[in-house]
């Protein structure tokens, strides 16, 4: 499948504290979810050395997480590469995206805490602060943290997981269309995100299940619309991506 060249410039990096695996990870995870490292790219072993300063062992460990998080695909004899994004399974991952948000939303309005419902609200008002601010490196982690809290409210390790990963995923297609979208739609769009994100929050807070439910396929519904509309208008090659039935 082709796709027409990405519009993607260097991003800015948080930057973990420390030095050996665990910066290294955080670091690599980083330029990975932001396409700064662009799927298929070779992990370069020497150079990443160089690179963070430090030996050959935190990196192959941070490589080595990198692959049990779904990021990247150790090659025998090859090295490694970055996961390959493959947009003719964009279809299933949505499938699979409102199912777990669905089920992570209804959980989490059942068996959440006040000092969930603090997370919750911390990432959601980061999230806002974020769009107000023009700041997409922002709004994407906000964005994440704030699934995560929901995740976490949840009490499910499972669906936390699933969720996890999923929402990596989500965030470099996100990354994809913030970068070659229209910025005045793009803008609109994060409004909307704000709107559904007050109202998911407040179903949760309102201990309402089956409208958290509801809402968390709203919200899947309004990102799959989002990235339709970008393939739409970037691939040379017609994909089936049909709009999830109706609950």
């Amino acid at each position: 499948m082709k796709v027409r060249k990405l519009n993607v410039t260097k991003l800015p990096v948080r930057q973990p504290k420390g030095r050996g695996a665990q910066f290294v990870h955080t670091a690599l995870r980083q330029k990975i979810l932001s396409l700064e490292l662009r799927p298929g790219a070779k992990l370069d072993e020497a150079a990443l050395v160089q690179s963070f300063g430090v030996s050959r062992t935190p990196v192959r460990e941070a490589i080595i997480r990198l692959a049990a998080d779904g990021l990247v695909f150790i090659l025998p004899n090859r090295g490694a590469q970055v996961a390959p994004l493959d947009l003719s399974e964009t279809a299933q991952f949505f499938e699979a995206f409102e199912l777990n948000q669905r089920v992570v939303n209804h959980l989490a309005a059942l068996r959440r805490t006040e000092a969930d419902l603090d997370r919750i609200r911390r990432a959601r008002d980061e999230f806002d602060s974020a769009v107000k601010r023009d700041d997409p490196t922002g709004l994407v982690s906000a964005n994440f943290d704030l699934h995560m809290a929901i995740a976490q409210a949840a009490r499910n390790t499972h669906v936390e997981t699933t969720l996890r990963r999923l929402l990596e995923h989500g965030m470099r297609l996100c990354w994809i269309w913030y970068k070659d979208f229209p910025q005045p739609l793009v803008r609109k769009d994060m409004d909307n995100s704000c709107q559904e994100h007050d109202d998911m929050v407040a179903a949760i807070e309102a201990r309402d299940a089956g409208r958290a439910d509801a809402l968390g396929k709203v919200h899947t519904d309004s990102f799959r619309v989002r990235i339709k509309d970008y393939l739409d208008q970037s691939l040379s090659s017609q994909i089936s991506f049909p709009l999830a039935a109706k609950a």
